[in-house]
């Protein structure tokens, strides 16, 4: 039997977002169109939130100002939490792994930026991309 919606008995509930690229402007702002689509989803019954390659940290103002309820994704879904930062599931790539890739970049000294319980840790923190993570996390690297 078909349902009264136009496309049959399928209806969407749920949209994900990416965030940067997607949600945000490239200045990092989300802009009045941005925030209204979310709203409008909510008033027609459709769950919403995001999905990020951002750490947890960099997520908060944006949960706030769209006023998220779902879980959200951090890390690429490395990471989901809560709306209020509560961590439901953590998947971390083993300390010595982590250690040995840092290790095998100082030969040629990229940019090494390291995310561990909930802290920003960085090489070099006048390198030449921290000021653009800092804007994008709205956040501080440990000095």
């Amino acid at each position: 039997m078909k349902s009264g919606h136009p496309s049959g008995d399928r209806r969407i509930a749920f949209v994900i977002s990416d965030v940067d690229g997607t949600l945000v402007t490239s200045d990092k702002s989300l802009t009045p169109r941005s925030r209204d689509a979310v709203r409008r989803l909510d008033a027609a019954g459709i769950g919403f939130t995001i999905a990020s390659a951002r750490p947890p940290m960099g997520l908060t103002s944006l949960i706030a100002e769209l006023g998220l309820r779902h879980p959200i994704g951090a890390f690429n879904g490395g990471t989901l939490l809560d709306p209020d930062g509560t961590i439901i599931a953590e998947h971390f790539i083993p300390e010595d792994t982590a250690r040995e890739a840092v290790r095998l970049f100082g030969g040629v000294r990229p940019a090494v930026w390291v995310f561990a319980r909930g802290q920003w840790h960085l090489r070099d923190p006048h390198g030449a991309y921290p000021h653009l993570e800092r804007r994008t996390l709205q956040a501080e690297a440990p000095g």
